[in-house]
């Protein structure tokens, strides 16, 4: 298994997202299209509509985009994402999802 974490700086330049993924293998030699995820995820971003008015928003609204984008790619349960995180004005906010959250999606 693979723990990768990406950097991915929004388009202001001024908040970047910590985002952990869990691979359990490769494919065709590659984890998967971080490439895409980013474009996902700042579209969400320029969104206005997005719910981001807090850091813990922020989090929560980027790992169910990228959660949604693993999903749409056919890549779960393969790849996962087990973390985002952002900090912003020395406040660093973390979202890591319970079991619990899992169960909620899967029903």
């Amino acid at each position: 298994m693979f723990e990768i974490t990406y950097l991915m700086q929004m388009p202001s330049g001024i908040l970047m997202f910590e985002v952990d993924l869990m691979v359990t293998e490769l494919e065709d030699g590659q984890a998967f299209d971080v490439k895409g995820m980013k474009e996902e995820l700042i579209k969400w971003w320029e969104d206005p509509e997005a719910p981001r008015r807090t850091p813990e928003e922020a989090c929560l609204g980027a790992w169910s985009t990228i959660t949604d984008f693993i999903s749409k790619q056919k890549s779960h349960p393969r790849v996962q994402c087990s973390r985002v995180a952002l900090e912003t004005s020395g406040h660093k906010v973390k979202f890591t999802p319970t079991e619990d959250i899992w169960r909620k999606i899967y029903v």
